[in-house]
């Protein structure tokens, strides 16, 4: 039971980071998970520790294509409800993590959110599609998205959008004609 609960925890997962602003990371933050994926991730030889984030993997890849595929139905038909329900989702997502950061108040803490908005805003400032012309971008856009996978507040979609790539992932979901 417990392997298809993890399955079920990376469909949410998953889902959530189909969606543009919404992040993976917070998701697993208040799933209750995010910490046992983090000591998974740094100690893979620990038995179990491959299998669980296997059954995450394989859940989340299943939740972000069917939620893409989903969502894409859905925005179609109600635009401005989907648009208010992932606005209010996303706005409650902060809640957990701004919570736990006030208690945790550092000198530390201040540099690392500055580095995080440095970062932020030297990716929104590179040409859009760059990640398509260049094997080393695509590795750094590929570095940029794994941390974006971990990192709660981080959305991947997003990376994706500003990289250019997330209609080129988002069109995986869809049936070719």
């Amino acid at each position: 039971m417990t392997g298809f609960f993890d399955v079920f925890l990376g469909v949410l997962i998953g889902a959530t980071m189909s969606v543009p602003g919404v992040s993976g990371g917070t998701t697993a933050l208040c799933l209750g998970c995010y910490g046992k994926i983090l000591t998974a991730t740094a100690n893979l030889k620990r038995k179990g520790a491959f299998g669980y984030l296997l059954r995450l993997g394989i859940g989340g890849i299943s939740g972000f294509f069917l939620a893409a595929k989903l969502l894409n139905f859905a925005f179609q038909q109600v635009p401005l409800m989907m648009t208010l329900i992932f606005s209010a989702a996303a706005g409650t997502g902060l809640i957990l993590p701004a919570k736990d950061s006030i208690k945790k108040f550092s000198l530390n803490g201040i540099i690392c959110f500055l580095l995080g908005l440095i970062s932020v805003l030297a990716v929104e400032k590179l040409p859009q599609g760059m990640g398509n012309e260049s094997i080393l971008l695509s590795a750094l856009w590929g570095i940029f998205l794994a941390a974006g996978i971990i990192l709660p507040g981080v959305s991947t979609s997003h990376l994706l959008l500003v990289f250019g790539l997330y209609d080129d992932v988002a069109s995986l979901s869809r049936f070719q004609d």
